[in-house]
């Protein structure tokens, strides 16, 4: 990517609404993994443009790890450097080093996801906990994953038998974005142009919607995370959120 594709990701996530509710639920869970600790050592994977960090700073030592050189660049022009370069199916980590491993939006990209997951479970401590958000259902796969180079999206049962194979005890895992699911089958199936048009435009989030509609979503968006903190969970969503323990 170029630098400029880095500044409109970096500021598409600040005032998206849906990663301002990823946000509120990362910084949820990481608050109540701080409860009994001092300062937690947090890994987050493909650390991207570093969104993460404003939110980890505060709770704990944040180390991040992305395959691309031009991320860890971009984020270092930002002050953050303690990113280093690796593959997510290899983490270039001794054993039992972090309290907290986040994966937003990672396990899609990996062509094997379990081996990933077997690695960050091997580099947690004892005890450590897994954050992690995927997109959910195949039935909504669409030009959308193809901007974003996914390989699968997931449903709860599939998703909690990889992280029980990798030894994984699972905390909460609930579909999110509810409410808008509809409008977004509707979208990608019915709308969604397949052909003669360049990557960014594939994505829904450079999709310009009326202001109104923006306030409706994060209002909705604020009820579901509201209702996800208090481990309530919902039958079906666009995206698929939550946490896993590792115990011995």
């Amino acid at each position: 990517m170029k630098y400029d594709e880095f500044v409109k990701m970096d500021e598409q996530g600040a005032t998206h609404w849906w990663y301002r509710a990823r946000r509120r639920l990362l910084r949820n869970d990481l608050q109540i993994s701080a409860d009994d600790k001092e300062r937690l050592k947090i890994l987050d994977l493909a650390s991207a443009c570093g969104d993460n960090f404003f939110v980890c700073k505060d709770i704990g030592d944040y180390y991040g790890l992305d395959i691309s050189w031009d991320a860890i660049n971009y984020c270092k022009q930002k002050n953050i450097s303690t990113i280093v370069q690796g593959d997510a199916h290899y983490l270039p980590f001794k054993s039992d080093t972090f309290d907290v491993i986040i994966a937003l939006d990672v396990f899609e990209h990996l062509d094997d996801d379990l081996i990933s997951m077997k690695e960050i479970w091997r580099v947690l401590k004892n005890n450590g906990k897994l954050i992690f958000n995927t997109p959910a259902f195949m039935l909504l796969y669409s030009n959308h994953d193809r901007a974003f180079h996914h390989y699968r999206r997931y449903r709860t049962k599939e998703l909690r038998k990889k992280l029980t194979q990798a030894d994984f005890t699972i905390n909460f895992m609930s579909y999110w974005s509810f409410f808008i699911f509809p409008a977004v089958f509707i979208m990608r199936k019915v709308f969604s142009p397949t052909s003669n048009i360049n990557e960014e435009n594939l994505s829904d989030f450079h999709i310009k919607i009326p202001r109104i509609i923006e306030k409706i979503f994060n209002l909705l968006s604020l009820i579901e995370t509201t209702f996800i903190k208090n481990n309530i969970s919902f039958p079906f969503g666009v995206s698929l959120y939550g946490t896993a323990q590792k115990r011995k």
